[in-house]
């Protein structure tokens, strides 16, 4: 339903394998042997990096720049423009911008700011 799909934070389209990856896919699937799976990040790790990722500050001009952003996607609010109140129906709700700025701030760390 329109109302879930909000649920996921990012919308990763995967364009479709070339020939010799997807012989390659097919190949590694038809065997028996399980691939090595190695762990990376330990769970402590993990909880550890989205707690330093919250701790980033994010200033009042990114959000009432992303507020205004999101609100811009919803045909009944006077910001959006002509082509959202003519082809969208829903626009995004908060978690919209929670999301905006929680991937703002992993991108953020992760380059190092």
């Amino acid at each position: 339903p329109e109302a879930q799909l909000d649920r996921f934070m990012f919308n990763i389209k995967v364009e479709y394998p070339n020939l010799e990856e997807e012989e390659k896919i097919l190949a590694s699937t038809s065997l028996s042997e399980k691939p090595e799976i190695r762990k990376v990040l330990s769970a402590k790790s993990i909880i550890y990096l989205q707690r330093q990722i919250n701790m980033i500050e994010v200033g009042p001009m990114t959000i009432n720049y992303v507020t205004r952003l999101v609100r811009a996607t919803r045909p009944s609010d006077g910001s959006a423009p002509a082509f959202v109140k003519q082809m969208v129906d829903w626009g995004a709700g908060p978690r919209a911008g929670q999301y905006l700025i929680a991937g703002g701030k992993a991108i953020a760390a992760m380059s190092g700011r």
